[in-house]
């Protein structure tokens, strides 16, 4: 094997890797499409979108919120905000970091709950049907990675 064919070789082995990964990624072949979160990511940030009550508002308060949204607060809000408080406690030494409260949503809109930034921006939504262990996971995820709040 002569020189130039020994350089073109070690050459193909180090670029055409990088140069294919590149095409296929820019060229939309191939993205990645995993996603590490269980809720529904929210793109508006905007709190001033959600159906609340006159008087009622959302606000950054310096905290990670959890946020129960609900047009009535009966047995089942009253469940979630009982299962908010142990999410609560289950992340130990971040618990401080997290304040579970109640928003009154007007009559008609669907009970949810959402999370919002120390900020005030809203962050991630859940469905009821979601497992609280969903939030627990996202909410140990986050606070891991956030220099906030």
């Amino acid at each position: 094997m002569t020189k130039i064919s020994s350089l073109w070789l070690i050459v193909g082995v180090a670029v055409l890797p990088l140069f294919f990964a590149m095409l296929s990624y820019f060229g939309g072949w191939w993205q990645p499409v995993g996603k590490v979160n269980n809720g529904a990511l929210i793109i508006s940030h905007d709190t001033g979108l959600l159906p609340l009550t006159p008087g009622e508002q959302l606000s950054p308060s310096g905290q990670w919120q959890l946020v129960m949204l609900s047009p009535e607060c009966q047995t089942e809000c009253q469940g979630w905000m009982q299962r908010l408080e142990k999410i609560k406690t289950a992340l130990g030494k971040d618990a401080d970091r997290i304040e579970p409260r109640l928003a009154n949503l007007v009559a008609g809109s669907a009970e949810s709950i959402v999370l919002l930034d120390p900020l005030g921006n809203l962050v991630l939504s859940y469905h009821l049907e979601q497992s609280p262990r969903d939030i627990l996971d996202d909410l140990k995820r986050l606070l891991k990675v956030s220099k906030v709040g």
